[in-house]
């Protein structure tokens, strides 16, 4: 999943089992939230990594 738009949105996700390896990458200068709220965490099953401005932020092996 990349996510660009640069308007005003952000992109969130949760409440999701994700089986496999998943890499997840901003470009832009909005925010990405992984499980906004209390809750509302995802379950990977597989390696998961999130990029922000062409920087690694956070790398979970799950």
């Amino acid at each position: 999943m990349i996510s660009a738009f640069g308007g005003g949105y952000s992109t969130n996700i949760r409440s999701n089992i994700i089986t496999g390896n998943s890499s997840f990458t901003i470009s832009g200068t909005n925010s990405f939230d992984e499980a906004d709220g209390a809750g509302f965490g995802n379950r990977y099953n597989g390696n998961v990594s999130f990029t922000g401005a062409g920087l690694p932020v956070c790398s979970l092996h799950i």
